[in-house]
Parts: structure tokens; sequence; C-alpha cells
């Protein structure tokens, strides 16, 4: 969460999926997970990259299947960052963190 703080202070659009579990907190009905899936793949699609963090998570491997799906590209921080340096990409919507 700290890393997508940094990133929407240095002016990108990010959308975090864990959002949904800080959500889930405030709920007094339990989200069912393919509606979070769906949720997320929603807010995916209007993305311009996913930044996949590592570790293990079934939810970021569908995601990542997704955005390779819809010519989304799929970076690690560290991709991202070069293609920053590059103006590659410059303040764009991230999906990821």
């Amino acid at each position: 969460m700290k890393l997508a703080a940094r990133f929407f202070q240095a002016g990108f659009h990010v959308y975090s999926p864990l959002w949904l579990h800080f959500a889930q907190g405030q709920s007094p009905v339990p989200f069912k997970y393919t509606d979070c899936i769906d949720h997320c793949l929603a807010f995916l699609s209007h993305c311009d990259a996913l930044i996949r963090i590592p570790g293990n998570s079934k939810g970021a491997d569908i995601e990542v299947e997704y955005a390779k799906q819809n010519d989304i590209p799929v970076m690690t921080i560290r991709e991202f960052l070069r293609c920053q340096d590059n103006e590659t990409y410059h303040k764009f919507n991230v999906f990821g963190f």
C-alpha cells in the first residue's frame, strides 16, 4: 500500500486490488471472490499497465492473464521505472500493488 501511495503522490492514477480488502472490513455482507475478481478486471481494462509485485496470489495471476489477453503491458516495478526513465510511459493509469 505504501508503494501505491507513492505512485499516487507522483501523479499516477493508481488502482490497488488490496483496497477491496479494506472495503470488505466496512461491509456487513461478505464480498464474493468472483465479484472481487470481476471488479478488479473492470478497473484493469482501463489501465495502461499492470505492475506485478512479487509473491504468490491467485487473483494476481488471473489479473496478469487478463492483461496479457488484452494487450495491457505487465511489468515488474523495476521494468516500470526503466520505462519512466525512457519516458515510454508518463503519468498513466497503473494497476497493481
